[in-house]
């Protein structure tokens, strides 16, 4: 879901889409369990009133995405490479995105997940 609201959100900038048609704009391909959640979610609404895209993402991600107790930094400490490094680095970038670190904390966790004999 956050991969998805990225890429909105690039499009939207790139597009320079104005606030009131941005929701309009990424509801028009939903499919199947994203169409039924926003159908959902419309329908709580007042009649005509579309949310802004915050309110929006927020109660995508509840329904999607993030839950109460995800938390991005303790996965990537806990981050360990038992497959091949590109495995390793997949699941680390998916992490780091989502956590506000330097580039010398960024590195000293991708090292300290790796292997020993790497």
């Amino acid at each position: 879901m956050q991969g998805w609201i990225y890429k909105c959100e690039q499009c939207f900038e790139l597009d320079a889409i104005v606030e009131s048609k941005r929701v309009k704009i990424a509801a028009k391909d939903l499919a199947r369990r994203a169409l039924v959640s926003h159908q959902s979610l419309m329908k709580n609404l007042a009649m005509g009133v579309w949310p802004s895209s915050e309110s929006y993402n927020t109660a995508n991600l509840a329904r999607f995405g993030v839950g109460p107790f995800d938390e991005p930094f303790v996965g990537l400490v806990k981050l360990k490479e038992v497959g091949s490094v590109a495995q390793y680095q997949e699941k680390f970038d998916a992490l780091i995105n989502r956590v506000d670190l330097s580039v010398n904390q960024a590195i000293s966790c991708f090292l300290s997940g790796m292997c020993e004999e790497i």
